[in-house]
């Protein structure tokens, strides 16, 4: 697997027609670790995009800060059930 180092989240805009994905955040991944069949991602220096800000109403200015995320995503072969995709916030 590639070492993963720097990522964007986006979001679907749905007040534009055909609902266009915009980049919400950007940030570096800091750490890959796995156990119980699941892996997990840390991410830090979480910041606001450009095209994010008007999703907050222009409250926030582009480069803003955020708290770390965490992704964590089932192993190949393992069941999903309660821990499929998930990020949190």
């Amino acid at each position: 697997m590639a070492a993963i180092n720097w990522m964007n989240a986006t979001v679907v805009n749905h007040a534009v027609a055909g609902g266009r994905r915009s980049r919400l955040v950007t940030f570096s991944v800091t750490g890959r670790r796995t156990a119980d069949g699941v892996e997990r991602w840390d991410a830090a220096d979480v910041r606001l995009a450009a095209e994010g800000v008007e999703h907050f109403g222009d409250v926030y200015p582009a480069g803003e800060p955020f708290a770390p995320l965490t992704f964590t995503v089932p192993r190949a072969g393992t069941a999903v059930g309660s821990r499929g995709l998930a990020g949190t916030f």
